[in-house]
């Protein structure tokens, strides 16, 4: 009989594009309009510098999110035994 490891197999790799949209969501979450409807006001008015501004957050917030979430995963993966060292 397989392990359980080799049926679940590595945890699947992050990507940038993961970090943004999870960033988009959490500020999104917290009430208002979130940054795509800053982000689509600045390029109406084409201010591309408050534009990349907003891109940056995003990006920030996103990695941040991902940097917490992705810690207690593996704390949680490595008390159960599921932590796949690669």
């Amino acid at each position: 009989m397989r392990s359980f490891r080799a049926l679940v197999g590595p945890p699947p790799r992050r990507t940038l594009g993961d970090a943004v949209a999870g960033g988009e969501l959490i500020l999104m979450a917290t009430g208002g309009k979130g940054l795509g409807h800053l982000l689509e006001a600045n390029r109406q008015l084409q201010q591309t510098s408050s534009i990349f501004a907003v891109m940056i957050m995003i990006m920030s917030v996103g990695m941040a999110v991902e940097a917490t979430f992705g810690a207690i995963d593996r704390r949680v993966r490595g008390r159960r035994g599921l932590l796949v060292e690669t």
